[in-house]
């Protein structure tokens, strides 16, 4: 992967790569790289992953020139040494790579006015107010996300490296935002940083005048929802998703029932409504997640709620009962969690499909379809769809379901094919045939 070869719209971003203004100032040591991220890092990958090699890294310097047992220089690389598994990740491979230190800002500039310049020309803000402006490795900018709510502009940090480039990062996506979204007034800027597996810390950074709001509704495919910025982990709506629901409009248009396992707050069920479902159940353990669900139904003046049923009940025990029941729906969407507990034990999604789908093909209708996710980058595509297909394979109840499609990462999520760690998000749909 050739971070500065590898989009045509990045003339400007070569172009404060190749010549450098002045001498850099800033600290990059050298440090010899593991074996094996050498190779990684050779082939194009753009992390380093926490071994004995990394553990002799400089603690204070931001940048960290990768090398070999010959002291051959491989990449330049940010340095994030509070990260509990990504060590380093790779900035750029262009020599000499101490005069890209010098050309930092003005590459970290190039490469957002790329990223937002990209979303701009694909017109995504022409039917949402949710948008990813920048996706982290695969627009160059490693470790940090940049999305757009209405007028909100949140920066994800995955690697706290860029809290050092906060004041920059801010000035440059404002100044691209204007030039490429000049119809939006930009109102606040947030900073985003998971403190664990379960909460993130939200803070407004700019301007100073702005006062902090709790929440604002957006609109996805002219459905209204909530967004939370005073939750401690989730703003309420996964826009990564968003893509995969605008491929699959089709499908939902088609389909009279849908059942909506593990809802949260009811994306694809107010998206089934608005397609013409005539008849939508979301089913989710949590209270809180139906009680946004419900609010965000209340939001879509235009939607029958006497169609919408909220299910607050374990799925498999949802199941059971529709399936003693007889009671069939035309689509099943299930994502759920990558690792839930029982309070007894932890169930991985994957494993969790090994019981779940048989009871979703009992309550699957003739020609009904199954949306199924897996949402973590540490299971790949290719043992995602094997297991599921085993699971058909060995239980005669999943009879008849075939494979009919699989959907990915896409628009304003894309996706590297070295990067297999981004492309986390695994859609299969299945078909049911007589």
């Amino acid at each position: 992967m050739k971070l500065q070869k590898n989009s045509k719209s990045r003339k400007t971003q070569t172009a404060s790569d190749s010549k450098p203004k002045k001498a850099p100032k800033i600290r990059a040591d050298k440090a010899l790289l593991h074996p094996q991220s050498i190779k990684e890092v050779r082939r194009g990958h753009p992390w380093i992953i926490r071994d004995s090699y990394t553990a002799k890294f400089s603690k204070i310097s931001p940048f960290i020139i990768g090398t070999d047992k010959k002291e051959e220089e491989l990449a330049l690389l940010i340095h994030d040494p509070t990260h509990p598994k990504i060590k380093a990740r790779v900035w750029t491979f262009r020599k000499p790579f101490t005069d890209q230190v010098g050309l930092f800002n003005g590459t970290l500039r190039d490469r957002i006015y790329a990223a937002f310049e990209k979303r701009a020309v694909e017109k995504y803000l022409d039917n949402r107010q949710n948008v990813f402006l920048a996706f982290g490795e695969a627009d160059f900018l490693p470790g940090l996300k940049i999305l757009l709510l209405k007028d909100i502009m949140v920066f994800q940090y995955e690697s706290f490296f860029w809290e050092k480039y906060r004041e920059k990062l801010v000035s440059f996506s404002r100044k691209a935002f204007e030039k490429f979204y000049p119809q939006i007034k930009l109102k606040a800027i947030i900073r985003e940083k998971r403190e664990s597996s379960k909460s993130v810390h939200r803070k407004f950074i700019s301007p100073k005048s702005f006062r902090p709001v709790k929440k604002i509704v957006i609109e996805e495919f002219d459905v209204a929802y909530e967004v939370f910025f005073d939750d401690l982990y989730d703003l309420g709506i996964y826009t990564d998703m968003s893509s995969i629901r605008q491929r699959l409009q089709g499908l939902f248009e088609k389909s009279r029932s849908v059942l909506n396992l593990y809802a949260y707050t009811g994306a694809f069920s107010l998206f089934a409504l608005r397609c013409g479902a005539r008849e939508v159940v979301s089913v989710d353990l949590s209270p809180e997640y139906l009680k946004k669900l419900d609010r965000n139904l209340k939001l879509n003046k235009e939607l029958d709620p006497s169609k919408h049923l909220s299910v607050e009940q374990d799925v498999t025990k949802s199941l059971d009962k529709f399936c003693n029941d007889k009671k069939e729906f035309d689509l099943i969407v299930c994502d759920p969690p990558t690792v839930s507990s029982d309070k007894k034990k932890m169930t991985s999604a994957l494993q969790k499909y090994t019981s779940l789908l048989p009871k979703m093909a009992k309550t699957l209708s003739p020609d009904g379809k199954m949306v199924v996710i897996l949402n973590t980058h540490s299971i790949k595509k290719k043992k995602f769809e094997e297991h599921i297909k085993k699971i058909i394979s060995e239980n005669k109840v999943c009879k008849g379901l075939v494979l009919e499609k699989t959907l990915g990462l896409g628009g304003d999520c894309p996706a590297l094919k070295i990067f297999p760690e981004g492309d986390y998000l695994k859609v299969i749909v299945l078909k049911k045939e007589k």
